[in-house]
């Protein structure tokens, strides 16, 4: 069963960014309400808008910045999936990134 580490909520037009490195055991799900963000996934460019969700699996090396010119909501929500053999979301089997895009 998931157990979720944190959920974060950033907002408005503050200049922020993040970054992960390989270390980090913690799956990471980000949804974004509007705007938009940037994410470098394994070096690979990845911009976010209203209604996107991206899910990086432990071990994935990123790092997002908000885009000057443009302000965003975004929730992220960082967890230990735990073992992939009993995940209760098939999402979690397949240890790779997911961006989905839900168009709302």
């Amino acid at each position: 069963m998931p157990e979720v580490e944190s959920i974060t909520h950033h907002a408005g037009t503050v200049p922020w960014f993040e970054e992960s490195r390989r270390e980090r055991p913690l799956w990471t799900l980000i949804a974004v309400g509007y705007g938009k963000c940037v994410y470098w996934i394994e070096e690979e460019k990845t911009v976010l808008e209203r209604g996107d969700l991206l899910l990086l699996p432990a071990g994935t090396i990123f790092y997002g910045k908000s885009i000057p010119s443009l302000s965003h909501e975004k929730y992220v929500v960082t967890f230990q999936a735990g073992p992939a053999e009993g995940a209760p979301l098939p999402l979690l089997k397949a240890d790779r990134t997911v961006h989905l895009r839900t168009g709302k």
